[in-house]
């Protein structure tokens, strides 16, 4: 495993591009996800990487999830930074858990 080090980005530099984002993204919701999905479901996911690459800006994937979810529970399995290969065991990066 290859590790870069470089300093993290403030998280005030990127809270409001995240929100703005998720305010044109979310702004009227997804009418097919409220009519299909019942809204108590809670469920997990992961981030997959379907090919070789040097992981960056995990925090504000993470910052994205937080801010649709303040309660929800991020592990980072990998770190900014890392070269990870294309292999099954590199692939996961982060999981993303609803609140308990």
């Amino acid at each position: 495993m290859t590790v870069a080090t470089f300093a993290s980005l403030d998280p005030a530099s990127y809270r409001e591009i995240v929100r703005r984002a998720l305010a044109e993204d979310v702004r009227w919701g997804d009418i097919t996800t409220e009519v299909v999905i019942p809204t108590q479901l809670q469920t997990a996911g992961a981030l997959v990487l379907g090919t070789r690459c040097v992981l960056a800006g995990l925090d504000v994937a993470t910052e994205c999830f937080k801010q649709l979810d303040p309660h929800v529970w991020v592990e980072m399995v990998r770190r900014d930074g890392e070269l990870c290969g294309g292999g099954r065991r590199w692939r996961e990066c982060l999981v993303v858990l609803p609140p308990c």
